[in-house]
């Protein structure tokens, strides 16, 4: 993978792992920084498609360094 990708039924949406900034784990899901204020909320209950939630959390830590 080069990053995330996102699909809602009206759009989908690509993201380099090179344009995060960071990334916070949450009880209700993941907050994940593209820049300093601006952030994409995935819940915990979301579909994810390719793997687990656990392999999700895995692989933003491998994927996206902490430039904060």
């Amino acid at each position: 993978e080069n990053g995330l990708n996102f699909s809602f039924p009206t759009a989908s949406s690509s993201t380099a792992w090179a344009n995060f900034m960071t990334t916070t784990n949450h009880p209700l899901g993941l907050l994940i920084y593209p820049q300093k204020n601006i952030f994409f909320f995935i819940p915990a209950t979301a579909t994810i498609t390719d793997g687990t939630w656990e392999e999700l959390t895995e692989l933003l830590k491998t994927q996206i360094e902490k430039k904060i």
